[in-house]
């Protein structure tokens, strides 16, 4: 057996490894931020529809939910690359109006923004 990463005795494929934004080039995100982490099927599959529709079928996509420190559960969805200003207004846009045809209340929706790379702001080495 390798000395790679593990998971419950299994082996962490290599996209599923931290420097796996390194490794596919990926310098800055543009993040969709939500609050919870349950929300219906549909409103998934039109919300990566729009993005699809804006951003290309190439551009890579990442959902996570995880709780913060004072127990609220949010999900990001992240986009591989920095969209410019007119773009995120557009997604912004879109992300409303899939909440809204999708009866997701849209009081969950926090905020688009643009991160460097993921990994080096996940770790802190306090």
């Amino acid at each position: 057996m390798s000395s790679g990463l593990t998971f419950q005795g299994r082996a962490v494929p290599e996209e599923g490894q931290a420097s796996g934004e390194q490794r596919l080039g990926i310098t800055k995100i543009t993040r969709i931020r939500l609050f919870g982490r349950w929300f219906p099927a549909l409103f998934w599959a039109r919300l990566l529809d729009e993005i699809r529709i804006l951003v290309g079928d190439d551009r890579l996509v990442s959902i996570r939910s995880f709780r913060t420190p004072r127990g609220v559960i949010l999900t990001d969805v992240d986009i591989a690359g920095e969209l410019d200003p007119d773009t995120r207004l557009e997604l912004e846009k879109k992300v409303l109006e899939v909440m809204d045809e999708t009866k997701v209340n849209p009081r969950r929706f926090l905020k688009i923004e643009v991160r460097e790379r993921p990994a080096t702001l996940a770790v802190s080495q306090d």
